[in-house]
């Protein structure tokens, strides 16, 4: 494990803790200590965890120096990225999904690593169709509606829901099912039921949404 140089000030305000560092390096090396002891505390006691990351120059150096930390088993991290330019391609040079892509996701090998398309067709309603359906999968995550373990979903249901959306003209095929590895989906089920009584049905990482032609 490796240890960060120790901050020249570090004091705080109202309930922010500022530390204070001689060099930029110094302060990424904090900064990757900090993130590390978090997410080995988040892994001891669940089997993911998930870290949104800021793309610009200003994060090469932390970013170099969390990828040094062996400690952390990103294979069971999902990282998702904070914004992106409106319009540009995923392979732009500006493109914050390229400055991930190659500095976070080809390096560390996460779990997942979820972009945001800047280039879509209607960056929008892609935002808002996709948190909705993630809210409706997971209500929990959102809001203090309390954590319902058990349960079942059915098929019915979530098909209602879907074309029950206004941006959503009809659907012409939907499956679901539970999530394997890479959140590959291992059968179509018109019900979903876990198999533990202390197990919660959440959403997948990964949903494929395609326009029909």
């Amino acid at each position: 494990m490796t240890t960060a140089p120790l901050p020249t000030r570090a004091f705080t305000v109202d309930c922010l803790a500022v530390r204070v560092h001689a060099t930029q390096s110094h302060l990424a090396a904090d900064a990757a200590d900090a993130v590390a002891r978090y997410l080995e505390q988040v892994l001891e006691a669940r089997p993911r965890a998930a870290v949104i990351l800021a793309s610009a120059t200003s994060q090469i150096e932390f970013l170099d120096a969390l990828a040094g930390r062996s400690e952390i088993d990103w294979s069971r991290v999902t990282v998702f990225h904070m914004d992106e330019y409106l319009g540009i391609s995923a392979d732009h040079p500006a493109s914050f999904r390229r400055f991930m892509r190659e500095r976070v996701e080809s390096r560390l090998r996460p779990r997942a690593f979820h972009s945001i398309g800047g280039d879509c067709l209607e960056p929008l309603i892609e935002c808002d169709r996709y948190a909705a359906l993630l809210r409706a999968l997971s209500p929990w995550a959102f809001s203090d509606a309390p954590l319902q373990f058990g349960g079942r979903l059915y098929r019915s249901a979530l098909l209602d829901f879907v074309e029950e959306l206004p941006y959503v003209d009809y659907v012409t095929d939907f499956r679901c099912g539970l999530a394997g590895p890479g959140d590959l989906l291992l059968n179509d089920a018109a019900e979903i039921t876990v198999d533990r009584p202390d197990a919660i049905l959440v959403s997948a990482d990964r949903h494929l949404i395609a326009e029909a032609p």
